[in-house]
């Protein structure tokens, strides 16, 4: 078994490639974690939770961001589905159910990558009219 400066004296011609071969690595490491290149998805313009091209989707998200800032509250892109529909079930009451049935499709659609149904995009037109009108009146 060669000691630590046998091993150091065999490695020394190949140190700068080793070293080279270590930085890229390091570099190329560093950018992939601070970018998330790798695991980003397509995000809509006002909507930072990540979705697929389904434009059906991004306009319930879209209303849903909208009318929440509206109430007053302050959205964050750390905010999960459920935290902002039950500041928006407290709020609206009377859209308790829909809501409910719009975060449970939406959970499934975007942390469970299921396909959305066609039942699911009854209550988002839904949300969708009742969004538009409350915009419309505020």
């Amino acid at each position: 078994m060669p000691d630590a400066i046998g091993l150091i004296a065999l490695l020394k011609p190949y140190l700068p490639i080793l070293v080279f071969f270590l930085s890229v690595g390091l570099v190329t490491e560093l950018i992939l974690l601070k970018t998330d290149i790798l695991s980003r998805r397509w995000r809509g313009s006002e909507v930072g939770w990540s979705s697929r091209h389904n434009k059906n989707v991004k306009r319930t998200l879209t209303w849903i961001i909208r009318v929440y800032k509206s109430l007053g509250f302050n959205f964050k892109t750390s905010s999960t589905i459920r935290e902002v529909m039950g500041d928006l079930s407290n709020k609206l009451p009377d859209q308790g159910e829909n809501l409910t049935f719009i975060m449970r499709s939406l959970e499934d659609h975007i942390y469970g990558d299921s396909e959305i149904s066609h039942d699911d995009f009854i209550y988002y037109s839904q949300w969708n009219k009742f969004a538009k009108s409350y915009a419309k009146s505020k």
